[in-house]
């Protein structure tokens, strides 16, 4: 189609259609007319289509129809779309050649110096009819479906299309299901020959044992970030030389990558383990781009997507906000591809949430409100001599514990833990970077993982939680385990994040707010009743969940009260509330300065994803500040900060977050000036000789 001017004027229609700029770029549109907020974010040319171009049966309109109506004589039977075998066969040679993906040495650096990005986000076929979840909400762009994930094609009319799958769809997504019938892979002879043929040329070059060691090393070393993985069934597939086939290649590159950079600060690999570590991202992701083309999507792409999205949120060379936008849109296009999120929609215990409603927990009959309520996440051994025992977190290499695992699990109960775990994950790395843009007044992009609706899905652990009573409160609820609240507290903070900016009556709006209010109200109760400090780290980002919760329904009661559409006011309880939680930990982590080469300064010599944490936290209380100038604690608490920023910023060089710290010290040092206290010092850390790390069990 030629190329339309300016003022061209489009015929109206009530067909939802992406600009040609976002399907260009792959990414999601809102259809706005005449230019869509992407473009005019971009100041890019907005372009639609007069009609929507069809594919398939429905390029002809009417064609799907009159098929169904009357069969050719030849058609006696329909079967699935599947591509022949020559097509999967070079679908699958485009995986990688095996003699392109060879891994490079730790020194001296590979070849492959270019760090070329791969494509935006993952390039997918994309139905002209978005499905339509509700009238009020906005409107989703619908992937098409692979034929290697679903055995059916459901087809709804917009008005009609459900705001979940009903049940009887869902079947084939059921965790009582096979392997197969959820997520189908190509298994002809050829493409496990292509995958048998890379494993044997990967392996010339980087030996098993290393690899195992160094994903052991990640999966043990990054809390509550990478969790997912049960490491003894991943190392009992990785070991064996038929079941390593359905590992996807790009799960084992971007565990190497992430591993690497991990180990890559300047007191260890320093500038040569940065530039291994984005060679080995840089192969990942076309990796995924890849399996996506040639429509190999499961479980095991969506964890290689989640590490990715990970590393682009690490300080490393190449860091930049679009990169970690684009790394995140992938994770949440495939998980919405697979329908992970849904895997537990026939489990009596698992919560579903309508459209449109807060994403809350009815307490059960016997619920116990006394305020005296004490949990009981680690009972005495004489209370549960056989129980799982969850593992206790190791204060210098985790921040976390990682929920239990049982032992007497089928391999598929382990994979739909594994899901369920990854799912909660790439929803808690979505909700730190929209936090990001809420706190700096940036728009985030509608994310599926956001929607509590698109979630029929049990907690962290709850399978085992539900099994074992010394994992439970002084209730029967397995909906208050520190994991439960930590998931519930996020899908309450989007939901009320999103309300803000909805367009409702004022009567159904305030309803919402009243319920959204009540369910913050609960959960903090809840939260209070964790005495076992088990994991502190998802304990006090709960708590901080349910304070911007707090904040953003005071936000939208204004905006009803027509008192402005400014920032996010913060009152001064919770602020003070905020402020005295982060000062304890900022004081563990100054003190792990003072000890940077023995275990406490491990906290910090590994943690290239918490560079970006210190510093939006330094942001946040200049925000305060700049929102209540009587707040002079939150200049002070700043001053901390700015401490471990810097030494991160030195062990971790990147330009881009050396530039915002320049910018964040110099609004700190006139905030301090304008309140007459004293101006931060420099902090002249120096590297130094740090000792190597050789620790057995991390290396």
């Amino acid at each position: 189609m030629p190329k339309q001017p300016r003022g061209y004027q489009r015929t109206v229609s009530t067909v939802v259609i992406a600009c040609r700029q976002c399907r260009g770029r792959k990414i999601r549109c809102d259809s706005t007319r005449p230019v869509c907020n992407n473009c005019v974010r971009r100041s890019n040319v907005c372009e639609y289509d007069l009609v929507p171009k069809r594919r398939g049966p429905d390029k002809n309109p009417g064609t799907r129809h009159r098929r169904c109506k009357k069969r050719p004589p030849d058609d006696s039977t329909i079967t699935l779309p599947l591509p022949n075998k020559r097509q999967r066969i070079a679908a699958m040679d485009r995986l990688s050649s095996p003699s392109d993906l060879v891994p490079a040495p730790l020194v001296p650096i590979p070849k492959y110096q270019e760090n070329t990005m791969a494509s935006d986000t993952p390039s997918a076929s994309s139905s002209n009819k978005p499905l339509e979840r509700s009238k009020t909400r906005e409107r989703l762009q619908d992937h098409s479906a692979s034929p290697y994930v679903a055995v059916r094609d459901f087809s709804y009319a917009s008005e009609q299309a459900p705001a979940h799958i009903n049940s009887s769809v869902l079947q084939q997504l059921d965790v009582g299901v096979t392997r197969e019938q959820r997520i189908l892979v190509p298994k002809s002879l050829g493409v496990k020959e292509t995958q048998r043929m890379w494993w044997d040329t990967f392996l010339e070059e980087c030996p098993l044992t290393q690899i195992a060691q160094d994903l052991r090393y990640l999966f043990t070393d990054t809390g509550h970030w990478l969790f997912f993985l049960n490491l003894e069934h991943f190392t009992k597939t990785l070991m064996d030389s038929e079941a390593r086939l359905s590992i996807q290649p790009a799960l084992i590159y971007a565990g190497l990558a992430m591993a690497t950079l991990m180990k890559s600060s300047e007191a260890e690999f320093k500038a040569p383990g940065r530039e291994r570590a984005l060679w080995l991202r840089d192969n990942a992701a076309k990796l995924i781009q890849n399996s996506i083309e040639s429509e190999w999507i499961d479980a095991s792409l969506a964890e290689a997507a989640l590490i990715i999205a990970l590393f682009e949120t690490s300080a490393h060379p190449m860091y930049n906000p679009d990169r970690v936008e684009q790394a995140l849109l992938t994770l949440d296009f495939i998980i919405r591809t697979t329908s992970l999120t849904t895997i537990d929609s026939s489990d009596p215990d698992v919560l579903i949430y309508p459209v449109g409603c807060v994403p809350m927990t009815d307490p059960p009959a016997e619920w116990n409100h006394s305020s005296d309520r004490k949990c009981t996440c680690l009972p005495e051994p004489s209370d549960a001599p056989h129980a799982h025992i969850a593992q206790v977190p190791n204060p210098y290499s985790s921040w976390s514990y990682i929920p239990a695992w049982n032992a007497g699990w089928t391999d598929n109960e382990v994979h739909d833990e594994e899901c369920r775990r990854l799912c909660w994950a790439s929803l808690s790395l979505v909700c730190n970077y929209v936090s990001q843009c809420v706190a700096f007044d940036r728009e985030p992009p509608n994310f599926f993982l956001l929607d509590s609706a698109n979630y029929a899905l049990l907690f962290p652990g709850e399978a085992l939680d539900r099994m074992s009573p010394t994992y439970r409160s002084s209730t029967s609820s397995t909906k208050e385990s520190v994991w439960a609240l930590y998931c519930r507290s996020m899908l309450l903070w989007n939901f009320t994040n999103q309300l803000r900016m909805t367009v409702l009556p004022d009567d159904e709006k305030v309803e919402l707010i009243y319920d959204a209010w009540s369910e913050a109200q609960s959960l903090q109760d809840s939260l209070r009743m964790h005495t076992c400090n088990l994991d502190t780290v998802l304990i006090y980002m709960s708590r901080e969940y349910v304070y911007n919760t707090q904040i953003t329904i005071t936000q939208t009661l204004r905006r009803l009260q027509g008192l402005g559409n400014g920032p996010p006011i913060f009152k001064r309880k919770q602020a003070e509330e905020w402020l005295w939680y982060q000062d304890r930990v900022i004081r563990t982590v100054r003190s792990a300065i003072d000890n940077l080469g023995g275990d406490e300064g491990y906290q910090l010599t590994r943690r290239p994803y918490q560079v970006t944490w210190f510093a939006n936290q330094l942001s946040i209380c200049l925000l305060l500040w700049d929102y209540d100038r009587s707040l002079k604690d939150a200049l002070v608490l700043a001053k901390s900060i700015l401490v471990p920023v810097e030494v991160m910023t030195s062990l971790w060089p990147c330009a881009a977050l050396e530039h915002q710290l320049e910018d964040l010290r110099k609004r700190l040092g006139e905030a301090c000036a304008a309140e007459g206290i004293e101006p931060p010092v420099p902090s002249n850390f120096q590297i130094g000789l740090l000792p190597q790390w050789s620790r057995v069990e991390h290396d």
